[in-house]
């Protein structure tokens, strides 16, 4: 609720540059953009949902293959990073398992397992 408040106040297209990071597959938000999108349509003054999910980051935490390729259709590979959740008992202890079930193309994979976090870290 509070990541789809702060899509629909408009701030996160207003700064853009900020690099917000929302876990476990940007919170579901990707399952929900339809209904987000149906109420910017009918809601004067409501931000695109669709235009600030796609300035967000998530991780790959999804215990789900198929939930992982769909956020990745929703919001992009150059937008997910792998993730763990460790140490954390529900954590991924083989977190490189679900991305490699998704079926994702090999540069996808290698945003995902490394791409991003470099990009957003600035490692090199």
């Amino acid at each position: 609720m509070a990541v789809a408040r702060l899509l629909a106040s408009g701030h996160v297209t207003r700064y853009r540059n900020a690099k917000i990071f929302v876990p476990m597959g940007a919170a579901g938000l990707p399952f929900l953009l339809g209904r987000l999108k149906r109420n910017h349509t009918i809601t004067p003054k409501i931000a695109d949902p669709a235009e600030a999910l796609a300035l967000l980051y998530t991780d790959s935490i999804l215990h789900d293959p198929r939930a992982l390729r769909f956020i990745v259709e929703v919001i992009g590979a150059e937008r997910v990073m792998m993730g763990s959740d460790m140490p954390f008992p529900i954590g991924d202890e083989e977190p490189a398992k679900i991305i490699a079930a998704a079926g994702l193309k090999a540069d996808d994979v290698a945003s995902i397992t490394g791409g991003v976090a470099q990009k957003l870290f600035r490692i090199a």
